[in-house]
């Protein structure tokens, strides 16, 4: 099963993630965000068919491949980072800085958090949508178009 043909997803061996995350563990000082270079993303329906293939079978010939639809707060695409990021290349190669652009996060959190509790105690489900879309941006696109793809219409 695939949830969606479009779906694509990002990939590493395991030595090679951890090998960049011990990197920029070892550079990096406290507060930094970096990116690993994943290289590029494949989509899950062909890394089916080649698993497939690899078993000595057909795809849709022998083993039918069945889309599930996409799962509340799934995206089709990984986003890595955002029109609200900035992102610079470091002297490693695979290893990218982030840094986000009018990041205000750190200093509210506090605020933040108190509006959590009071929209979870007494908010509609507006109100909890229009929270966290101001804290996750493209949240309200994602989660809509999760909704749709399922079949579920939200207004």
């Amino acid at each position: 099963t695939v949830t969606h043909p479009e779906m694509t997803r990002y990939f590493m061996t395991i030595p090679e993630a951890a090998q960049l995350v011990m990197l920029s563990g070892s550079v990096g000082r406290s507060g930094d965000l970096y990116l690993l270079d994943m290289g590029e993303p494949v989509k899950i329906v062909d890394l089916a068919k080649d698993m497939i293939r690899l078993s000595g079978l057909e795809p849709d010939v022998d083993i039918a491949i069945t889309y599930t639809g996409i799962r509340p707060g799934e995206k089709l695409h990984e986003i890595l980072a955002t029109e609200e990021c900035e992102v610079k290349e470091t002297e490693y190669e695979k290893l990218s800085i982030v840094y986000r652009k009018n990041f205000e996060f750190v200093d509210r959190v506090g605020e933040m958090l108190e509006r959590a509790k009071e929209i979870s105690r007494i908010g509609s489900e507006e109100d909890i949508e229009e929270f966290l879309s101001y804290y996750i941006p493209g949240f309200l696109e994602s989660h809509n178009h999760s909704l749709e793809n399922n079949g579920i219409t939200h207004s």
